[in-house]
Order: C-alpha cells, then sequence, then structure tokens
C-alpha cells in the first residue's frame, strides 16, 4: 500500500542542530555566485553547483567524462558530480558554515515569530539571544559542572574564612586596645587613690601635731596669764597674749579637734567618690567608643555570612537543575508578552482617535458649507423681493 502524502494525524516540526544539517547535507557552499554568464552552467561550490546538488542533465557530469546511462551511480574522479537523474536536485541539500550565528528576519519578526513558537519563549527573550545579550543553556556536563560548584564552594570557604580570621583580628585588636586602656585607667585610679590618702594622712597629722603642741601649751600655763598666743589658726583661738587662758581651753581645743578632723574625713570622701565617678564615667565611655568602633564589624560579618548563604543557597538551586528558580523570569517575559499584545492595540485606538477627528472635521466642514448656502439663498432671495417691490412702485 502506498503512503498518502494526505493520510496523517500530526505533524512535528522542530529546528535541527548543526550535526544534524551536516548530516543532510551533501556538501558546503562557499561561493555566493549560481551560474557562470559566458558558459552558463553552475558554478563549482556555489549556489547551483552540480557536484553538492547533481547534474544538471540526465546520466551527465559536469566535465562531460561521464554520459549516458550505463555510467549511473559512479562520482566522476574529475569533476566530483555523481553521474544520475537531474531531479535528485530537488531533493538534495548542501549547507554553508557561519563564522557567527544568524537567524532570517522573517523567522524572527513575524507575528507570531516562528522561531519563538518552535523554541517556545517570548520575542522579547529570543532577541536578546540573538542579539548576545543572552544565551540558553542546551545541554550541561554533570562532572564538569559538579566539579566547578565545589571548586567555588571551596573558594568561597577560603574567602570566608580569610575575612572570618581578618574581622577576628580587628575585633581583637579594638578589645586588646581597650583592655589596654582601662587597666591604664584602674592603674591610674590606685595612685589617685593612694595620692588622696596620703593628702588626708599628712593634713591629719598636721592638725593633731598643731593640737598636741597646743594641748602642751595649755596644761603649762595652766591658770596664769599665756605668754603667747595660743591657737591652731586664725579661725580657732583659744587665748591672745597675756590673756588669761579659760579653765575650758583644753574640752574646747579636743572639740575642734573631732571636728578638724571630721571635716577632713567628709573631704577625703567627698574626693573619693568624685574621683571614682569620674573613672567609671570614663571607663563607660571607654567601653562605648570601643563596642562603637566594634559593632561595623560585626554587622559587616553578619552580611559576609548572609551573602556566604545565599550564594551557597543560589548554587544549590542552580545544582538541582536548569529550570529551578524561574518564576521572576516568567513574570517578566509574561509581562513583556502583555506589552507586546497592547501596543497594537493602542495604536488602533490612536489611529481610531485620528479617523473620529478627522469624521468630525468633515461633518464640521459639511454644516458649515451648508449653513453658507442657506444664507447665500436668503440673501438672493431678500434681493429679489426688493426688485419687485421697487417695480411695483
Amino acid at each position: 500500500m502506498a503512503l498518502e502524502v494526505n493520510d496523517f494525524n500530526a505533524l512535528r516540526i522542530s529546528t535541527a542542530s548543526p550535526e544534524q544539517v551536516r548530516s543532510w547535507s551533501y556538501g558546503e557552499v562557499t561561493k555566493p555566485e549560481t551560474i557562470n554568464y559566458r558558459t552558463l552552467k553552475p558554478e563549482k561550490d556555489g549556489l547551483f553547483c552540480e557536484k553538492i546538488f547533481g547534474p544538471t542533465k540526465d546520466f551527465e557530469c559536469y566535465c562531460g567524462k561521464y554520459k549516458r546511462v550505463r555510467y549511473k551511480g559512479i562520482v566522476c574522479d574529475k569533476c566530483g558530480v555523481e553521474v544520475t537523474r537531474t531531479k535528485v536536485r530537488r531533493e538534495r541539500m548542501g549547507h554553508i558554515e557561519l563564522a557567527s550565528p544568524v537567524a532570517h528576519i522573517w523567522f524572527v519578526k513575524g507575528t507570531p515569530s516562528r522561531i519563538g513558537l518552535l523554541l517556545d519563549i517570548s520575542p522579547r527573550s529570543l532577541e536578546r539571544v540573538l542579539y548576545f545579550a543572552q544565551f540558553i543553556v542546551i545541554s550541561v556536563n554533570e562532572a564538569v559542572r559538579d566539579k566547578a560548584l565545589e571548586a567555588l564552594r571551596q573558594e568561597m570557604d577560603q574567602i570566608a574564612a580569610a575575612k572570618d580570621q581578618e574581622y577576628a583580628e580587628r575585633i581583637s585588636a579594638v578589645e586588646n586596645a581597650a583592655a589596654e586602656t582601662i587597666a591604664k585607667l584602674e592603674g591610674g585610679r590606685e595612685e589617685k587613690l593612694a595620692t588622696l590618702d596620703a593628702d588626708y594622712e599628712k593634713k591629719s597629722a598636721t592638725v593633731q601635731q598643731k593640737a598636741e603642741a597646743l594641748e602642751q601649751d595649755i596644761a603649762r600655763m595652766e591658770d596664769k596669764p599665756s605668754t603667747k598666743k595660743l591657737a591652731l589658726d586664725a579661725d580657732f583661738v583659744i587665748a591672745e597674749r597675756y590673756a588669761p587662758v579659760p579653765k575650758n581651753a583644753s574640752r574646747r581645743l579636743q572639740s575642734e579637734l573631732k571636728k578638724r578632723l571630721k571635716a577632713l574625713e567628709r573631704e577625703q570622701t567627698k574626693k573619693r567618690r568624685e574621683m571614682e565617678k569620674a573613672l567609671v564615667a570614663e571607663i563607660s565611655r571607654k567601653r562605648e567608643a570601643a563596642t562603637a568602633e566594634l559593632e561595623p564589624l560585626r554587622k559587616a560579618i553578619m552580611a559576609e555570612k548572609k551573602t556566604t548563604k545565599g550564594a551557597r543557597r543560589g548554587r544549590k538551586k542552580e545544582a538541582k537543575g536548569p529550570n529551578a528558580d524561574r518564576l521572576g523570569q516568567g513574570m517578566r517575559e509574561a509581562a513583556g508578552e502583555v506589552l507586546d499584545l497592547l501596543a497594537p492595540a493602542c495604536k488602533h485606538l490612536l489611529m481610531a482617535e485620528k479617523e473620529l477627528l478627522l469624521a468630525a472635521r468633515a461633518v464640521l466642514d459639511k454644516a458649515i458649507e451648508k449653513t453658507d448656502k442657506f444664507a447665500n439663498r436668503q440673501k438672493r432671495r431678500g434681493e429679489r423681493a426688493q426688485k419687485v417691490k421697487i417695480k411695483v412702485e
């Protein structure tokens, strides 16, 4: 039973790979010429080459060495043309080796795009591929990809480790500097406290020595008039010179001594408290400065870790397959297709608006023309009526 051309259920159209095209081809076309204008024979390696597509005469090669049907199937050793029927030129095909990929504009810019339908991609994405802005991965070497991903992971781990070490060194340097500064402040605190204590002891000893000397003078004078001025200082005087010594002089002296020692103690406590407060404030300020200096480093470490995790997650998604995580790309392509579909509608709307304006202008012109005609008729009627009135008179 002969196969009928019309006897089919489906028709499949697909693009051929370069290897498949080469397997179908009978030779490469390397010249743009078709036929020789003198001999009117096809040019060798041209678009009508007999060596590629077959002879132009039945059972006759290009050079004429082999003629007639008895040489059927022989390939001429001189011109390379197979001796066969000319109808093979209708079915044989050649190919052209391109320096770079090209696409015919009829199959790209048509509506709908034929190549876009075959490849199942939008016209916008197809244009990006054709103009070398993007590319399509058609095959992936899994072993090489796994090896490259492993190398990338190792490189990222090394970079992350180096970054962590660098940040750790910087953090350690800042913390050590802050600790050293605080230690210096603590050491200065002990020195200042010792100085305050020494000053307090010195003042207390001075007051006590003066009080003891004054006590001895009071005991020596007893009830006799004083031969000299009895006083601790200008603020506390017991008896002027040649004045009698009071009976309660010793009690007054002890009371004043206790008062002055308590005043010195209160002053010492106040100075220690103020110094402690200033020292605590200085230490707190130094720690806050160190914390403020460390905060950007910690943020940088966190950002670096997030970046590394995101990159690893992306690599894992890529490793799962070439079609992973294409939702965003699909949405962008869908938006582009919607815009492409809306563009003709907008164009039609603009054209319709122009047509409406033209039609309105035409209607307005006709109305003005009719108004002018009516006014002219009324004018002529008035002139005729005037003439008739004149004649009657």
